[in-house]
């Protein structure tokens, strides 16, 4: 008769798992310190464009608010898609800001 036994758990706690965490970065001071500027370069450069790209818009929006109410839009020239036009090169209509 062969005797069952149970399959063998290693059960790790929370505070093993963060004491070995902060051994692992201790231990390797250039590569955590490396992939810490890593990730503040890159956060600090993604709320630089995102900051810059709103003010842009910002602006734009208050420059085409200053042009008033009578605006002649000039588009480029008509595109073509298979040798069929698409529309016309130009066009006339008031800007309603």
């Amino acid at each position: 008769m062969k005797l069952q036994t149970r399959p063998r758990t290693n059960k790790i706690s929370n505070v093993q798992i963060a004491f070995m965490a902060t051994e692992a970065l201790w231990n390797n001071k250039l590569r955590t310190s490396l992939t810490m500027l890593g990730v503040i370069i890159g956060i600090s450069s993604v709320i630089a464009i995102t900051s810059v790209g709103q003010g842009v818009q910002k602006s734009t929006e208050e420059q085409l608010k200053a042009l008033g109410t009578n605006v002649l839009l000039v588009l480029s020239g008509a595109s073509r898609s298979g040798g069929v036009s698409q529309g016309s090169g130009f066009c006339y209509y008031s800007y309603l800001g």
